[in-house]
């Protein structure tokens, strides 16, 4: 049966019980101790979280998934760096999809005012095709260069408090976006 394994560092992605740490990643964890001792020692100190989804199919070719987890803590805040660019792409396409009804689509031209000392406006973009910022070209940005800019023009777009609602309504009750990339 051919296996396809993903490995992913989620910071604040899921729920688990530290002290259910699966047997497979906590080998995989220790037998990396020649090239991170300092890490392997104290995980906790450097917020190692790791959940492994190992993909196998059945004869059908329909996939099986099997989760491990190692030192997840819900609890505890990871900052989540670029893991947050892919549901915030997700997110702002969906609600520009209930949109599409006051004429908005994914490359209609994105202004965005600036109501805070730390905010800047934006009213183009001079590296989209068209010269024009746009959720389109916000995305693209964001999964060519992982452009944080980016990033945070879509969570202007979405609002603190959308993403936030959204995520928890589609099953994702431990996350908490707090703030823009820095």
């Amino acid at each position: 049966m051919k296996r396809l394994f993903f490995i992913t560092i989620i910071l604040g992605f899921s729920c688990g019980n530290p002290n259910n740490n699966s047997k497979l990643l906590s080998n995989i964890f220790q037998s990396m101790y020649k090239d991170f001792p300092k890490i392997i020692e104290n995980p906790e100190e450097f917020r190692v979280q790791i959940i492994y989804t190992q993909i196998d199919r059945n004869n059908e070719q329909i996939p099986i998934f099997t989760s491990h987890k190692f030192n997840v803590v819900p609890e505890k805040y990871f900052y989540p760096a670029s893991t947050v660019k892919f549901p915030a792409a997700v997110l702002a396409l969906d609600k520009i999809n209930h949109l599409e009804s006051f004429g908005l689509t994914k490359d209609s031209k994105l202004t965005i005012g600036s109501d805070r000392d730390w905010m800047e406006s934006v009213y183009n973009d001079t590296s989209s095709e068209t010269g024009n910022a746009s959720i389109a070209h916000y995305i693209k940005k964001i999964f060519v260069v992982s452009d944080d800019n980016a990033f945070n023009r879509i969570y202007e777009f979405l609002g603190q408090d959308y993403f936030n609602e959204r995520m928890w309504a589609i099953g994702y009750p431990d996350i908490r976006f707090r703030h823009r990339l820095l």
